[in-house]
């Protein structure tokens, strides 16, 4: 077997299971990404995370002989042979690099050899020598494999060695109630009595692991038959539905700041991994009036929106992702005037993971959104229009995710594109102010822009960690509300209100010290996670072309405090407290803020 792998460990399997991966997941709970002043964004249905430790195959230190005790004179040649059935042990004589032997597709190596031909001939040269073959063979992404040089005349300075790459035994699944073994060991493509190839095998758990209602590490233990080893998938897998509530205050002065919401995913549908899920959002007229389902007066709640999402992956290794909204706004003025407003999108994403490159997870996706809405009260406006705007635009994406020892770095890049013309609403005199449209002075249905989200977790010292946010935007022309860049709120600059700033460019960054993750009741037996930080939020947000009334630029800082909590997998809890810095441009109500979000789950 290779060295270290034992009848069943995971110790050359070493998951990337440090402090910092689980900060990674607690700080996934709320997201800070260049996103639009986006309606979807804020009532999207609460999905788990998936799991995200990258399984690892063989690529520990090989451990060497500090022996220089000469045995020869010199190394004349090397012989590679593919079974200790083949080795002479009266030693043969031959020059150079000899891998005739080995059985056909083995990785090159006489570069990596070469270099030792003409040294004498040590324990400890012997050992760099099999460790040089280990490494040649990881680098072709098939690192189980063991390197041995049996007994053997080698006064003729020839060295016979052996080499043994281990091949696939069985592939089994341990552990899973939900899903059925047929399906997760379908997915494992490497076939028995191959060679195992590290870089598919890793693609595979990747890809099983996309489904957030399962975890499945990768196990290797020693097959039945000399030379074979076992993949064991040991799964968590949990029932493939869940229902949830929850509250947060991520609304808007004339629909209310409080928010509502319950909803519901289920992660199996037609026994194919797709993941739907629902979220219907309201404000606290929940409580206090409205007509049912919304409350126990005649009057319509303030906020009502019903969201979707719903992925499948499909049997190509390819992933669809369809999701959107509606929502009525019933707002109120502080005047006898009355008015009703509704908004809604239907998008589509396809995405195409990538192979790894440069130890980096990465993958591109297309797609487009449409957009309809006749207000822009989601954006801290107070506009409620007869007519309607449209956003039909193509969308390209790119995001990537690389691991170190000292922590993970994650980035997305997004084009979008709208020529303009596309719907009975999607013209520049839509897009532009009037006594029966909501629209922006300057605004054109003709445009792009990019957006750039990088996110840095770095670790520090005794349990200390940081993490460092950069979101950034440029536009070719004045954007409608829902696609400029949006400052303000929990997943923006903490402490000013949702969308307290809007730009057609601008920037966000944050960062964020977080003290050693604590669990609080691990006495009591209960999986709970505890992360508090202290940071520092910084954006602008700038105009294409400003109007009349209008600040080209505006600045928003702050500083604060926060936590997030989460209890075994049934709720969770972000808040953060923060005071106002800087709010150039801004007439903000409040200098300090409260921000919170809860979830409960089952």
């Amino acid at each position: 077997m290779p060295p270290g792998l034992a009848n069943r460990t995971e110790s050359n399997i070493k998951m990337k299971k440090s402090v910092l991966a689980s900060c990674v997941l607690v700080a996934g709970l709320a997201g800070f990404e260049a996103r639009a002043a986006d309606e979807y964004e804020r009532i999207a249905p609460d999905v788990p995370p998936v799991f995200e430790e990258e399984p690892t195959l063989p690529s520990g230190d090989l451990k060497t002989s500090d022996d220089e005790t000469v045995l020869v004179a010199k190394l004349n040649g090397l012989v590679l042979l593919g079974s200790l059935g083949d080795v002479a042990a009266e030693g043969v004589s031959g020059r150079g690099i000899d891998a005739s032997h080995l059985p056909s597709g083995h990785p090159p190596l006489d570069g990596s050899l070469e270099t030792f031909l003409g040294q004498p001939v040590t324990l400890a040269e012997l050992d760099r020598i099999s460790a040089a073959i280990v490494k040649a063979y990881r680098a072709a992404g098939r690192p189980l494999v063991d390197v041995l040089i049996p007994e053997q005349d080698i006064t003729s300075g020839t060295v016979q060695v052996t080499v043994l790459e281990f091949r696939l035994g069985e592939v089994r699944s341990e552990g899973n109630r939900h899903v059925s073994d047929e399906r997760l060991v379908a997915e494992i493509r490497s076939m028995p009595g191959q060679p195992i190839d590290a870089g598919a095998l890793v693609d595979d758990i990747r890809w099983l692991n996309r489904n957030p209602f399962r975890k499945v590490r990768l196990v290797l233990e020693r097959g039945d038959a000399f030379g074979e080893t076992d993949i064991v998938l040991d799964t968590q897998d949990k029932r493939p539905w869940r229902v949830y509530v929850g509250a947060d205050n991520s609304g808007s002065r004339s629909t209310g700041w409080e928010r509502f919401f319950a909803g519901f995913n289920l992660g199996d549908l037609f026994g194919l991994g797709h993941v739907l899920s629902y979220q219907a959002t309201t404000d606290s007229d929940l409580f206090t009036e409205g007509a049912f389902p919304h409350g126990t007066t005649s009057d319509d709640p303030r906020y009502f929106a019903h969201s979707f999402s719903y992925t499948a992956p499909l049997p190509w290794r390819h992933e669809l992702s369809l999701f959107g909204y509606y929502s009525e706004v019933h707002p109120n003025f502080g005047t006898p005037l009355t008015s009703d407003g509704s908004s809604w999108q239907v998008s589509g994403r396809y995405i195409i993971p990538l192979p790894v490159s440069w130890d980096m997870t990465h993958e591109i996706a297309f797609g487009g959104d449409f957009k309809r809405t006749d207000n822009d009260l989601a954006f801290g406006g107070t506009s409620v229009s007869s007519s309607s705007t449209d956003i039909v635009q193509a969308v390209f994406e790119w995001s990537g995710s690389r691991s170190d020892i000292w922590g993970v770095t994650t980035g997305e890049v997004e084009l979008y594109v709208s020529p303009g013309g596309l719907s009975a609403f999607n013209d520049d005199r839509d897009y532009q102010p009037s006594a029966t449209s909501t629209g922006r002075t300057g605004g054109k249905a003709e445009y792009a822009y990019t957006r750039l989200d990088l996110v840095r977790d770095q670790r520090l010292f005794a349990g200390f960690w940081m993490k460092g946010r950069f979101a950034g935007q440029l536009s070719t022309a004045n954007l409608l509300p829902s696609e400029q860049i949006a400052l303000g709120g929990t997943r923006s600059i903490r402490a000013f209100r949702e969308s307290e700033a809007l730009g057609d460019h601008g920037y966000r960054t944050s960062l964020e010290l977080h003290a050693p993750l604590m669990a609080p009741l691990a006495n009591a037996g209960i999986q709970d996670e505890l992360d508090a930080f202290a940071f520092f939020d910084r954006g602008e947000a700038v105009l294409q072309h400003a109007a009349a009334g209008e600040e080209k630029r505006q600045t928003l800082a702050s500083v604060g405090v926060g936590l997030k909590y989460r209890w075994s997998e049934h709720a969770t809890l972000q808040a953060s407290y923060g005071r106002q810095l800087v709010g150039e441009g801004i007439d903000a109500e409040d200098d300090q803020i409260f921000g919170f979000r809860v979830t409960v789950s089952y």
